[in-house]
Protein backbone atom coordinates (compact mmCIF):
# COMPACT_ATOMS: atom_id res chain seq x y z
CA UNK A 1 0.00 0.00 0.00
CA UNK A 2 2.96 2.67 -0.88
CA UNK A 3 2.07 6.08 -2.39
CA UNK A 4 4.40 6.13 -5.57
CA UNK A 5 4.71 8.94 -7.98
CA UNK A 6 2.65 8.57 -10.29
CA UNK A 7 -0.50 8.27 -7.84
CA UNK A 8 1.08 11.28 -6.04
CA UNK A 9 0.78 12.97 -9.23
CA UNK A 10 -2.94 12.91 -9.31
CA UNK A 11 -2.55 13.55 -5.89
CA UNK A 12 -1.46 16.92 -6.16
CA UNK A 13 -3.56 17.41 -9.39
CA UNK A 14 -6.30 17.17 -7.21
CA UNK A 15 -4.72 19.63 -4.19
CA UNK A 16 -3.91 22.20 -6.95
CA UNK A 17 -7.23 22.97 -7.75
CA UNK A 18 -8.38 24.23 -4.48
CA UNK A 19 -5.35 26.59 -4.29
CA UNK A 20 -4.79 29.24 -2.66
CA UNK A 21 -5.40 27.84 1.44
CA UNK A 22 -5.21 30.01 4.19
CA UNK A 23 -4.05 28.21 6.84
CA UNK A 24 -6.28 28.96 9.99
CA UNK A 25 -4.90 25.72 12.84
CA UNK A 26 -2.42 23.38 12.65
CA UNK A 27 -2.45 20.34 14.81
CA UNK A 28 -0.79 17.12 15.49
CA UNK A 29 -2.00 13.73 15.89
CA UNK A 30 1.25 12.36 16.55
CA UNK A 31 4.90 12.52 15.97
CA UNK A 32 4.61 11.87 12.37
CA UNK A 33 0.87 12.85 11.07
CA UNK A 34 -0.21 16.10 11.30
CA UNK A 35 -3.70 18.42 10.50
CA UNK A 36 -3.85 22.05 8.67
CA UNK A 37 -7.47 23.18 8.91
CA UNK A 38 -7.72 25.75 5.95
CA UNK A 39 -9.94 28.44 4.48
CA UNK A 40 -11.09 27.91 0.74
CA UNK A 41 -13.06 30.64 -1.48
CA UNK A 42 -16.36 28.74 -0.29
CA UNK A 43 -15.59 26.22 1.94
CA UNK A 44 -12.92 25.04 5.01
CA UNK A 45 -11.43 21.54 4.59
CA UNK A 46 -8.68 20.11 6.56
CA UNK A 47 -5.38 18.68 4.94
CA UNK A 48 -3.89 15.99 6.59
CA UNK A 49 -0.32 15.32 5.96
CA UNK A 50 1.19 11.55 7.20
CA UNK A 51 5.00 10.69 7.23
CA UNK A 52 4.21 7.09 8.83
CA UNK A 53 6.01 4.62 7.76
CA UNK A 54 3.49 2.44 5.95
CA UNK A 55 0.86 5.48 5.65
CA UNK A 56 2.84 8.36 4.48
CA UNK A 57 0.14 10.79 2.25
CA UNK A 58 -1.06 14.27 1.66
CA UNK A 59 -4.87 14.43 1.06
CA UNK A 60 -8.10 16.44 2.03
CA UNK A 61 -9.70 14.66 5.35
CA UNK A 62 -13.24 14.71 7.06
CA UNK A 63 -12.65 12.17 9.74
CA UNK A 64 -12.28 12.78 13.56
CA UNK A 65 -8.71 12.67 14.30
CA UNK A 66 -7.98 12.95 17.92
CA UNK A 67 -5.27 15.84 18.76
CA UNK A 68 -2.29 15.13 20.95
CA UNK A 69 -2.68 16.16 24.08
CA UNK A 70 0.25 18.67 24.33
CA UNK A 71 1.38 20.27 20.43
CA UNK A 72 5.13 19.34 19.94
CA UNK A 73 7.69 21.53 19.05
CA UNK A 74 7.77 21.09 15.53
CA UNK A 75 4.03 21.94 15.48
CA UNK A 76 4.69 25.24 17.74
CA UNK A 77 7.23 26.01 15.14
CA UNK A 78 4.72 25.52 12.38
CA UNK A 79 2.30 27.79 14.24
CA UNK A 80 4.07 30.63 14.68
CA UNK A 81 5.40 30.90 11.00
CA UNK A 82 2.60 29.80 9.37
CA UNK A 83 -0.92 30.58 11.11
CA UNK A 84 -2.27 32.93 8.66
CA UNK A 85 -0.13 32.24 5.60
CA UNK A 86 -1.33 31.11 2.23
CA UNK A 87 -0.66 28.02 0.55
CA UNK A 88 0.37 29.08 -2.88
CA UNK A 89 1.84 26.20 -4.59
CA UNK A 90 2.37 22.11 -4.50
CA UNK A 91 4.61 20.98 -6.88
CA UNK A 92 5.86 17.34 -7.01
CA UNK A 93 9.72 16.85 -8.26
CA UNK A 94 10.01 14.77 -11.37
CA UNK A 95 7.17 12.58 -10.68
CA UNK A 96 9.28 11.38 -7.86
CA UNK A 97 7.65 10.64 -4.22
CA UNK A 98 8.90 14.71 -3.41
CA UNK A 99 6.60 17.23 -2.92
CA UNK A 100 7.00 21.54 -1.87
CA UNK A 101 4.66 23.17 -0.62
CA UNK A 102 5.32 27.01 -0.48
CA UNK A 103 3.58 29.11 2.05
CA UNK A 104 3.10 32.95 1.85
CA UNK A 105 2.97 34.88 5.07
CA UNK A 106 4.29 38.16 6.66
CA UNK A 107 6.75 38.43 9.61
CA UNK A 108 6.34 40.03 12.74
CA UNK A 109 6.92 43.27 11.51
CA UNK A 110 4.67 43.08 8.24
CA UNK A 111 7.08 41.97 5.35
CA UNK A 112 6.26 39.72 3.27
CA UNK A 113 8.21 35.80 3.74
CA UNK A 114 7.76 32.84 2.08
CA UNK A 115 8.51 29.12 3.73
CA UNK A 116 8.55 25.75 2.48
CA UNK A 117 7.71 22.26 3.55
CA UNK A 118 9.00 19.49 1.90
CA UNK A 119 7.84 16.46 1.76
CA UNK A 120 9.64 13.23 1.45
CA UNK A 121 7.32 9.94 1.15
CA UNK A 122 9.88 7.41 1.12
CA UNK A 123 8.24 4.86 3.32
CA UNK A 124 9.96 3.84 6.21
CA UNK A 125 12.43 6.91 5.51
CA UNK A 126 9.65 9.43 5.15
CA UNK A 127 9.96 12.67 6.46
CA UNK A 128 8.58 16.65 6.40
CA UNK A 129 11.54 19.33 6.42
CA UNK A 130 10.39 23.10 7.21
CA UNK A 131 12.74 25.88 5.73
CA UNK A 132 12.89 29.38 4.88
CA UNK A 133 12.30 30.81 1.92
CA UNK A 134 16.33 30.10 1.09
CA UNK A 135 15.84 26.65 2.31
CA UNK A 136 17.28 26.97 5.37
CA UNK A 137 15.93 24.04 7.59
CA UNK A 138 14.18 25.40 10.47
CA UNK A 139 13.41 21.59 11.80
CA UNK A 140 12.27 18.47 10.60
CA UNK A 141 9.49 15.31 11.46
CA UNK A 142 12.80 12.86 11.49
CA UNK A 143 16.56 14.80 11.84
CA UNK A 144 19.41 13.34 10.26
CA UNK A 145 23.10 14.04 11.46
CA UNK A 146 26.14 13.95 9.13
CA UNK A 147 27.34 10.85 11.07
CA UNK A 148 24.06 8.99 10.03
CA UNK A 149 24.15 10.24 6.17
CA UNK A 150 26.57 13.15 5.09
CA UNK A 151 24.88 13.00 1.76
CA UNK A 152 21.18 14.42 3.18
CA UNK A 153 21.99 16.05 6.59
CA UNK A 154 18.34 17.35 8.26
CA UNK A 155 19.37 19.39 11.10
CA UNK A 156 18.15 23.26 11.95
CA UNK A 157 20.79 25.75 10.20
CA UNK A 158 21.51 23.36 7.40
CA UNK A 159 20.15 23.73 3.95
CA UNK A 160 17.49 21.46 2.51
CA UNK A 161 18.43 19.71 -0.48
CA UNK A 162 16.22 17.54 -2.79
CA UNK A 163 17.87 14.45 -4.33
CA UNK A 164 19.56 14.14 -7.44
CA UNK A 165 17.08 13.20 -10.26
CA UNK A 166 17.53 9.71 -11.47
CA UNK A 167 17.20 10.71 -14.85
CA UNK A 168 14.45 8.27 -15.79
CA UNK A 169 12.09 8.95 -18.74
CA UNK A 170 8.74 10.64 -18.22
CA UNK A 171 5.93 8.41 -18.33
CA UNK A 172 3.52 10.47 -19.96
CA UNK A 173 5.75 11.26 -23.34
CA UNK A 174 8.31 8.80 -23.71
CA UNK A 175 6.13 5.16 -24.70
CA UNK A 176 9.48 3.25 -25.82
CA UNK A 177 10.08 0.50 -23.36
CA UNK A 178 12.56 -2.42 -22.78
CA UNK A 179 9.64 -5.21 -22.30
CA UNK A 180 12.88 -7.15 -20.54
CA UNK A 181 14.04 -4.36 -17.90
CA UNK A 182 11.87 -3.15 -15.37
CA UNK A 183 9.74 0.17 -15.41
CA UNK A 184 10.68 1.02 -12.16
CA UNK A 185 14.37 1.44 -13.86
CA UNK A 186 12.99 2.99 -16.90
CA UNK A 187 10.47 5.51 -15.86
CA UNK A 188 9.89 8.12 -13.27
CA UNK A 189 7.10 7.78 -10.44
CA UNK A 190 6.75 4.08 -11.00
CA UNK A 191 6.53 1.61 -8.07
CA UNK A 192 7.00 -2.46 -8.10
CA UNK A 193 3.26 -2.92 -7.87
CA UNK A 194 2.59 -0.78 -10.83
CA UNK A 195 4.89 -2.49 -12.95
CA UNK A 196 3.14 -5.64 -12.47
CA UNK A 197 -0.01 -3.80 -13.59
CA UNK A 198 1.63 -2.79 -16.26
CA UNK A 199 3.16 -5.93 -17.69
CA UNK A 200 -0.37 -7.74 -16.66
CA UNK A 201 -1.94 -5.37 -19.10
CA UNK A 202 0.27 -5.15 -21.59
CA UNK A 203 -0.06 -8.90 -21.80
CA UNK A 204 -3.28 -9.05 -22.03
CA UNK A 205 -3.60 -6.72 -24.98
CA UNK A 206 -3.34 -2.60 -23.52
CA UNK A 207 -0.32 -1.08 -24.71
CA UNK A 208 1.68 1.45 -22.51
CA UNK A 209 -0.17 4.63 -23.84
CA UNK A 210 -3.82 3.56 -23.19
CA UNK A 211 -2.95 2.64 -19.47
CA UNK A 212 -1.01 5.75 -18.91
CA UNK A 213 -3.59 7.72 -20.43
CA UNK A 214 -5.80 5.97 -18.04
CA UNK A 215 -3.75 7.42 -15.26
CA UNK A 216 -3.09 10.62 -16.26
CA UNK A 217 -7.10 11.38 -16.87
CA UNK A 218 -7.90 9.83 -13.46
CA UNK A 219 -9.49 11.68 -10.79
CA UNK A 220 -10.36 8.53 -8.42
CA UNK A 221 -8.31 6.13 -5.73
CA UNK A 222 -9.35 2.63 -7.04
CA UNK A 223 -8.74 0.39 -4.23
CA UNK A 224 -8.44 -3.13 -4.97
CA UNK A 225 -9.51 -6.20 -2.63
CA UNK A 226 -7.19 -8.92 -2.14
CA UNK A 227 -7.53 -12.05 0.37
CA UNK A 228 -4.64 -9.99 2.19
CA UNK A 229 -4.55 -6.58 2.46
CA UNK A 230 -6.40 -3.84 -0.29
CA UNK A 231 -3.98 -1.77 -2.51
CA UNK A 232 -4.63 1.18 -4.37
CA UNK A 233 -3.74 3.15 -7.43
CA UNK A 234 -5.83 5.61 -10.08
CA UNK A 235 -6.69 2.62 -11.98
CA UNK A 236 -7.98 -0.79 -10.81
CA UNK A 237 -5.17 -3.02 -10.37
CA UNK A 238 -6.60 -6.02 -12.41
CA UNK A 239 -3.35 -8.02 -11.41
CA UNK A 240 -4.32 -8.24 -7.85
CA UNK A 241 -8.46 -9.57 -8.39
CA UNK A 242 -11.08 -7.87 -10.26
CA UNK A 243 -13.11 -6.60 -7.19
CA UNK A 244 -12.43 -2.87 -6.41
CA UNK A 245 -14.16 0.44 -5.62
CA UNK A 246 -13.80 3.76 -6.83
CA UNK A 247 -13.84 6.75 -4.31
CA UNK A 248 -12.97 10.57 -4.49
CA UNK A 249 -8.94 10.82 -4.07
CA UNK A 250 -9.53 11.79 -0.44
CA UNK A 251 -12.24 9.91 0.68
CA UNK A 252 -10.46 7.16 -0.70
CA UNK A 253 -7.37 7.65 1.58
CA UNK A 254 -9.67 8.29 4.35
CA UNK A 255 -11.74 4.81 3.61
CA UNK A 256 -7.89 3.28 3.38
CA UNK A 257 -6.16 4.63 6.27
CA UNK A 258 -8.64 6.05 8.84
CA UNK A 259 -9.40 2.94 10.70
CA UNK A 260 -5.83 1.71 10.64
CA UNK A 261 -4.44 4.80 12.21
CA UNK A 262 -6.92 4.65 14.97
CA UNK A 263 -5.68 1.35 15.44
CA UNK A 264 -2.03 2.42 15.26
CA UNK A 265 -3.19 5.30 17.79
CA UNK A 266 -5.34 3.08 20.26
CA UNK A 267 -2.28 0.90 20.66
CA UNK A 268 0.27 3.49 21.45
CA UNK A 269 -2.44 4.99 24.08
CA UNK A 270 -3.33 1.59 25.72
CA UNK A 271 0.39 0.10 25.42
CA UNK A 272 1.90 1.91 28.66
CA UNK A 273 -1.99 1.26 30.18
CA UNK A 274 -1.86 -1.98 29.67
CA UNK A 275 1.71 -2.62 31.05
CA UNK A 276 0.82 -0.84 34.27
CA UNK A 277 -2.47 -2.84 34.81
CA UNK A 278 -1.05 -6.01 34.16
CA UNK A 279 1.57 -4.92 36.43
CA UNK A 280 -0.82 -3.88 39.29
CA UNK A 281 -2.86 -7.00 38.89
CA UNK A 282 0.36 -9.46 39.30
CA UNK A 283 1.68 -7.25 42.23
CA UNK A 284 -1.62 -7.65 44.00
CA UNK A 285 -1.91 -10.77 43.29
CA UNK A 286 1.55 -11.99 44.60
CA UNK A 287 0.31 -9.52 47.83
CA UNK A 288 -2.80 -11.54 48.29
CA UNK A 289 -0.75 -14.91 48.54
CA UNK A 290 2.14 -13.60 51.18
CA UNK A 291 -1.21 -12.35 53.05
CA UNK A 292 -3.21 -15.41 53.25
CA UNK A 293 0.00 -17.31 54.02
CA UNK A 294 0.54 -14.96 56.94
CA UNK A 295 -2.87 -15.47 58.03
CA UNK A 296 -2.67 -19.11 57.69
CA UNK A 297 0.51 -19.09 60.22
CA UNK A 298 -1.22 -16.78 62.35
CA UNK A 299 -4.57 -18.59 63.45
CA UNK A 300 -1.98 -21.12 65.32
CA UNK A 301 -1.99 -17.99 67.75
CA UNK A 302 -3.16 -20.83 70.40
CA UNK A 303 -0.10 -22.26 71.11
CA UNK A 304 2.10 -19.33 71.84
CA UNK A 305 -0.50 -18.71 74.70
CA UNK A 306 -0.17 -22.26 75.87
CA UNK A 307 3.75 -22.03 75.93
CA UNK A 308 2.50 -18.91 78.24
CA UNK A 309 0.62 -20.71 80.50
CA UNK A 310 3.02 -23.85 80.83
CA UNK A 311 6.22 -21.61 81.53
CA UNK A 312 3.98 -20.17 84.18
CA UNK A 313 2.76 -23.49 85.70
CA UNK A 314 6.42 -24.86 85.66
CA UNK A 315 8.30 -21.47 87.05
CA UNK A 316 10.21 -23.27 89.55
CA UNK A 317 11.85 -25.69 87.53
CA UNK A 318 13.04 -23.02 84.49
CA UNK A 319 16.08 -21.14 85.07
CA UNK A 320 17.89 -18.23 83.48
CA UNK A 321 20.41 -19.37 81.27
CA UNK A 322 18.02 -22.66 79.62
CA UNK A 323 17.63 -23.28 76.44
CA UNK A 324 14.25 -25.50 76.10
CA UNK A 325 12.33 -26.51 78.31
CA UNK A 326 10.67 -30.28 78.96
CA UNK A 327 7.28 -29.84 80.49
CA UNK A 328 4.31 -32.14 80.56
CA UNK A 329 1.38 -30.97 78.64
CA UNK A 330 -1.59 -30.37 81.33
CA UNK A 331 -4.02 -31.60 78.86
CA UNK A 332 -3.32 -34.82 77.66
CA UNK A 333 -0.16 -35.71 80.28
CA UNK A 334 2.54 -35.89 77.14
CA UNK A 335 5.83 -34.91 77.49
CA UNK A 336 6.48 -31.35 75.61
CA UNK A 337 9.48 -29.16 74.63
CA UNK A 338 9.48 -25.48 75.04
CA UNK A 339 11.99 -23.17 73.50
CA UNK A 340 13.31 -20.53 75.42
CA UNK A 341 15.31 -17.58 75.26
CA UNK A 342 18.67 -17.84 77.63
CA UNK A 343 19.05 -14.07 78.76
CA UNK A 344 15.18 -14.38 80.22
CA UNK A 345 14.22 -15.77 83.22
CA UNK A 346 10.94 -17.97 83.44
CA UNK A 347 8.20 -15.18 84.10
CA UNK A 348 10.24 -13.02 81.18
CA UNK A 349 10.19 -15.90 78.47
CA UNK A 350 6.10 -15.85 79.43
CA UNK A 351 5.61 -12.70 78.56
CA UNK A 352 7.37 -13.08 75.02
CA UNK A 353 5.12 -16.00 74.12
CA UNK A 354 1.92 -13.75 75.40
CA UNK A 355 3.24 -10.53 73.65
CA UNK A 356 3.29 -13.35 70.60
CA UNK A 357 0.19 -14.15 70.94
CA UNK A 358 -1.65 -11.07 71.22
CA UNK A 359 0.16 -9.23 67.64
CA UNK A 360 -1.41 -12.80 66.03
CA UNK A 361 -4.43 -12.76 66.92
CA UNK A 362 -4.47 -8.96 66.80
CA UNK A 363 -3.32 -9.31 63.25
CA UNK A 364 -5.73 -11.52 61.73
CA UNK A 365 -8.36 -8.88 61.82
CA UNK A 366 -6.01 -6.59 59.82
CA UNK A 367 -5.21 -9.47 57.62
CA UNK A 368 -8.16 -9.64 56.58
CA UNK A 369 -8.92 -6.67 55.68
CA UNK A 370 -5.65 -6.30 54.15
CA UNK A 371 -6.85 -9.47 51.60
CA UNK A 372 -10.27 -7.92 51.21
CA UNK A 373 -8.79 -4.66 50.15
CA UNK A 374 -6.17 -6.77 47.55
CA UNK A 375 -8.98 -8.50 46.41
CA UNK A 376 -11.18 -5.47 45.45
CA UNK A 377 -7.59 -3.87 43.81
CA UNK A 378 -7.94 -7.09 41.62
CA UNK A 379 -11.18 -6.86 40.72
CA UNK A 380 -10.60 -3.31 39.84
CA UNK A 381 -7.46 -3.60 37.58
CA UNK A 382 -9.42 -6.36 35.78
CA UNK A 383 -11.80 -4.49 35.07
CA UNK A 384 -10.16 -1.95 34.05
CA UNK A 385 -8.16 -4.37 31.86
CA UNK A 386 -10.85 -5.39 30.05
CA UNK A 387 -12.18 -1.93 29.47
CA UNK A 388 -9.01 -1.39 27.67
CA UNK A 389 -9.56 -4.48 25.43
CA UNK A 390 -12.34 -2.48 23.31
CA UNK A 391 -11.40 1.11 24.26
CA UNK A 392 -11.20 3.73 21.51
CA UNK A 393 -8.67 6.19 22.09
CA UNK A 394 -11.20 8.88 24.71
CA UNK A 395 -11.94 6.03 26.21
CA UNK A 396 -8.09 4.79 26.53
CA UNK A 397 -7.41 8.74 27.43
CA UNK A 398 -10.47 8.66 30.79
CA UNK A 399 -9.12 5.30 31.97
CA UNK A 400 -5.83 6.97 31.86
CA UNK A 401 -7.55 9.90 33.69
CA UNK A 402 -9.26 7.85 36.29
CA UNK A 403 -5.63 6.27 37.41
CA UNK A 404 -4.56 9.59 37.63
CA UNK A 405 -7.39 10.87 39.94
CA UNK A 406 -7.20 7.82 41.91
CA UNK A 407 -3.58 8.46 42.47
CA UNK A 408 -2.60 5.60 41.17
CA UNK A 409 -0.30 7.02 38.60
CA UNK A 410 0.78 10.64 38.20
CA UNK A 411 1.43 12.80 35.34
CA UNK A 412 3.35 16.19 34.95
CA UNK A 413 1.48 19.01 35.12
CA UNK A 414 2.20 21.22 31.94
CA UNK A 415 2.16 25.05 32.09
CA UNK A 416 -0.90 25.59 30.10
CA UNK A 417 -2.68 22.11 31.08
CA UNK A 418 -6.83 22.98 31.01
CA UNK A 419 -8.15 22.44 34.80
CA UNK A 420 -11.25 22.49 33.04
CA UNK A 421 -12.87 18.89 33.00
CA UNK A 422 -14.49 17.96 29.79
CA UNK A 423 -17.60 16.01 29.33
CA UNK A 424 -16.87 12.46 28.85
CA UNK A 425 -16.64 10.90 25.31
CA UNK A 426 -19.36 8.15 25.48
CA UNK A 427 -20.73 6.88 22.60
CA UNK A 428 -24.57 8.36 21.73
CA UNK A 429 -26.68 6.68 18.90
CA UNK A 430 -30.16 8.54 17.70
CA UNK A 431 -31.95 5.34 16.71
CA UNK A 432 -35.03 7.47 15.58
CA UNK A 433 -36.71 11.07 16.63
CA UNK A 434 -38.16 9.49 20.45
CA UNK A 435 -35.01 7.84 21.17
CA UNK A 436 -31.45 7.87 22.32
CA UNK A 437 -29.16 5.36 23.39
CA UNK A 438 -25.99 5.90 25.51
CA UNK A 439 -23.46 3.24 25.63
CA UNK A 440 -20.19 3.78 28.40
CA UNK A 441 -16.87 2.35 27.98
CA UNK A 442 -14.98 3.17 30.40
CA UNK A 443 -16.00 3.62 34.05
CA UNK A 444 -15.99 7.54 33.84
CA UNK A 445 -18.00 7.25 31.14
CA UNK A 446 -20.81 4.23 32.84
CA UNK A 447 -20.68 6.86 35.93
CA UNK A 448 -21.76 9.77 33.67
CA UNK A 449 -23.96 7.63 31.49
CA UNK A 450 -26.07 6.33 34.80
CA UNK A 451 -26.10 9.52 36.26
CA UNK A 452 -25.82 12.39 34.85
CA UNK A 453 -26.70 12.18 31.35
CA UNK A 454 -30.04 10.24 31.75
CA UNK A 455 -32.94 10.28 34.34
CA UNK A 456 -34.60 8.26 36.23
CA UNK A 457 -37.12 7.10 34.34
CA UNK A 458 -35.03 6.01 31.24
CA UNK A 459 -33.75 2.29 31.08
CA UNK A 460 -30.58 0.65 32.18
CA UNK A 461 -28.50 -2.09 30.23
CA UNK A 462 -26.04 -4.26 31.66
CA UNK A 463 -24.31 -7.92 31.10
CA UNK A 464 -25.11 -10.44 34.03
CA UNK A 465 -22.27 -11.75 35.83
CA UNK A 466 -19.51 -9.78 33.55
CA UNK A 467 -18.14 -6.17 34.12
CA UNK A 468 -18.73 -4.30 31.08
CA UNK A 469 -20.51 -0.99 29.76
CA UNK A 470 -23.31 0.76 31.09
CA UNK A 471 -26.25 1.24 28.33
CA UNK A 472 -29.08 3.97 28.88
CA UNK A 473 -31.98 4.24 26.33
CA UNK A 474 -34.17 7.29 26.64
CA UNK A 475 -37.71 6.76 25.04
CA UNK A 476 -40.82 6.56 25.10
CA UNK A 477 -41.50 3.28 23.23
CA UNK A 478 -39.22 0.35 24.65
CA UNK A 479 -40.02 -1.95 22.01
CA UNK A 480 -38.69 -5.15 21.57
CA UNK A 481 -36.13 -4.22 19.21
CA UNK A 482 -34.90 -1.38 21.17
CA UNK A 483 -34.55 -3.55 23.70
CA UNK A 484 -32.57 -6.16 21.67
CA UNK A 485 -29.98 -3.48 20.37
CA UNK A 486 -29.49 -2.47 24.08
CA UNK A 487 -28.60 -5.87 25.10
CA UNK A 488 -26.03 -6.55 22.24
CA UNK A 489 -24.65 -3.07 22.96
CA UNK A 490 -24.09 -4.20 26.90
CA UNK A 491 -22.86 -7.68 25.74
CA UNK A 492 -20.38 -6.56 22.94
CA UNK A 493 -18.79 -4.13 25.10
CA UNK A 494 -18.14 -6.67 28.16
CA UNK A 495 -16.39 -9.77 28.93
CA UNK A 496 -18.88 -11.78 27.47
CA UNK A 497 -18.19 -10.62 23.45
CA UNK A 498 -16.31 -13.30 23.16
CA UNK A 499 -19.58 -15.52 24.25
CA UNK A 500 -22.87 -16.17 21.24
CA UNK A 501 -24.92 -15.61 23.56
CA UNK A 502 -24.65 -13.55 26.84
CA UNK A 503 -27.94 -12.81 29.91
CA UNK A 504 -28.48 -9.05 30.46
CA UNK A 505 -30.25 -6.91 32.65
CA UNK A 506 -31.93 -3.99 32.51
CA UNK A 507 -34.45 -1.73 34.85
CA UNK A 508 -35.07 2.16 35.34
CA UNK A 509 -32.59 3.97 36.13
CA UNK A 510 -34.38 5.05 39.54
CA UNK A 511 -33.48 1.52 39.98
CA UNK A 512 -29.53 1.96 39.75
CA UNK A 513 -27.77 2.72 43.08
CA UNK A 514 -23.62 3.12 43.47
CA UNK A 515 -22.14 1.53 45.97
CA UNK A 516 -20.68 3.07 49.01
CA UNK A 517 -16.62 3.36 48.88
CA UNK A 518 -16.63 1.35 45.43
CA UNK A 519 -14.86 2.19 42.56
CA UNK A 520 -16.06 4.29 40.15
CA UNK A 521 -19.21 2.77 38.04
CA UNK A 522 -19.22 0.19 40.18
CA UNK A 523 -23.81 -0.27 41.38
CA UNK A 524 -25.89 -2.26 42.36
CA UNK A 525 -29.66 -2.96 40.83
CA UNK A 526 -33.02 -4.32 42.04
CA UNK A 527 -36.48 -4.64 40.21
CA UNK A 528 -34.96 -5.83 37.18
CA UNK A 529 -35.78 -8.38 34.05
CA UNK A 530 -33.45 -10.16 31.93
CA UNK A 531 -32.93 -10.83 28.50
CA UNK A 532 -30.68 -13.77 26.73
CA UNK A 533 -29.52 -12.18 23.67
CA UNK A 534 -27.72 -13.37 20.96
CA UNK A 535 -24.58 -10.90 20.48
CA UNK A 536 -24.73 -10.06 16.81
CA UNK A 537 -21.64 -7.93 15.79
CA UNK A 538 -22.94 -6.90 12.81
CA UNK A 539 -25.68 -5.40 14.37
CA UNK A 540 -23.55 -2.88 16.44
CA UNK A 541 -21.16 -2.43 13.53
CA UNK A 542 -23.98 -0.34 11.27
CA UNK A 543 -24.51 1.62 14.56
CA UNK A 544 -21.04 2.34 15.48
CA UNK A 545 -20.01 3.20 12.08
Amino acid sequence: MALDGLMLNNVITDLNEHLPMRINKIYGINKTDFLIHVRLKKERKVLLISTQATSNRIHFTNRDYTNENEPSNFVMLLRKHLLNGVISEIVQKDYDRYVKIKVDNHNSIGDPVSFHIYLEFLGRFSNMIFCDENDVIFDAVKRISPLENPDAIIIPGATYEIAQSQNKKDPFSDFNYDINDSFVNQYSGFSPLLDKEFRYRIKNGETFMEIIKNISESNKLVITKTNKKPDFHAIALKHLGDVYSEHEISKGFDSMYFQMALKRQIANETRDLAKFISRELKKQRKKIVRLENQFEKNLDADINLKYGDLIITYQSQIKKGMKFANLIDYENDQPITIELDEKLDAIANAQKYYKKYRKQTNSLKHLSEQIELANKEVKYFQLLSEQLEFADVNSAKEIKQELIDNKYIFEKKHKHQSKKKMKPDFLTINYDEQTIIRVGKSNIQNDYVTFKASNKNDYWFHVADYHGAHVSVSTDDLSDDVITLCANFAAYYSKARSLKNATVNYTMIKNVKKIPKAPLGMVSIDNFESIYVQIDPLLIHKYIN
